[in-house]
């Protein structure tokens, strides 16, 4: 199992997504069903070949660095550093959080159009309402099936 995590350490939340390849989800599955902190969206777990489970939803509290690390703490305890394929963080403490820890950073842009490319093809515009700002960002067909942003 090589788990890809996707970390947003927000001005007002953290939140936690961790995509596998659906052959590996059952065992993710069944280490989440004993915490409180992770587990599977209410709806399919696999789409675009990928298995996804999240965290739930947890305030900063003023400190979006040590919230996120918190939830990766918590993660680690489940899953072992060796089955972690990569860290990706964004939001206002993703930047200085991936320096500092091993993460790779991704602007807010970049991630929303990748993962609307992977999941929903056919979306063209997203709006996103975040705690310190708001977005709004057409998308453009990047070839291959892919989609790309304009910020």
């Amino acid at each position: 199992m090589k788990a890809q995590i996707g970390v947003d350490a927000g001005s007002i939340s953290t939140k936690f997504v961790v995509a596998l390849a659906p052959t590996d989800f059952i065992d993710l599955a069944r280490i989440c069903e004993g915490s409180a902190s992770f587990g599977v969206p209410g709806s399919s777990p696999e789409r675009a070949g990928a298995a996804i489970i999240v965290s739930q939803y947890r305030r900063a509290a003023g400190s979006p660095l040590r919230s996120a690390l918190d939830l990766l703490d918590e993660f680690r305890r489940l899953v072992p550093d060796e089955q972690i394929g990569g860290i990706r963080v964004t939001g206002s403490g993703g930047r200085r959080g991936g320096v500092t820890h091993g993460a790779a950073y991704a602007s807010d842009f970049g991630g929303h159009a990748r993962g609307v490319g992977a999941l929903c093809p056919e979306v063209r515009t997203l709006l996103e309402l975040g705690g310190a700002s708001a977005k709004y960002m057409p998308l453009e067909d990047a070839g291959g099936g892919g989609v790309a942003g304009r910020e």
